[in-house]
């Protein structure tokens, strides 16, 4: 009985754990960074990519110009909109500024 359980539950579940990745990532694409900017991604929507990959300095963004902003004290400053260190994002308002 234990052998029929086995190869009913176990076999399935060795080859589920190894079939192909059907995410369509690529892990090669891991290695190299975006290019930082803009892309007119021509239907209307722009695509904007920061380097915020630095543990602890803040890329400050702007929106109106779609554009990183130097910000020397970012607690009474109205010239960014968005702020982004590794994974942590913050707003201009309210708290962060």
């Amino acid at each position: 009985m234990t052998r029929i359980l086995l190869l009913a539950f176990g076999v399935p579940a060795l080859l589920v754990a190894c079939a192909p990745d059907i995410g369509g990532h690529d892990d090669t694409a891991a290695d190299t960074a975006a290019p930082e900017g803009n892309v007119d991604e021509g239907d209307g929507t722009t695509t904007t990519v920061l380097d915020a990959t630095d543990y602890e300095t803040w890329v400050y963004f702007e929106l109106e110009s779609a554009s990183t902003v130097s910000v020397g004290d970012p607690e009474s400053s109205q010239g960014w909109d968005l702020a982004f260190q590794r994974y942590l994002p913050k707003l201009n308002g309210g708290v962060s500024g």
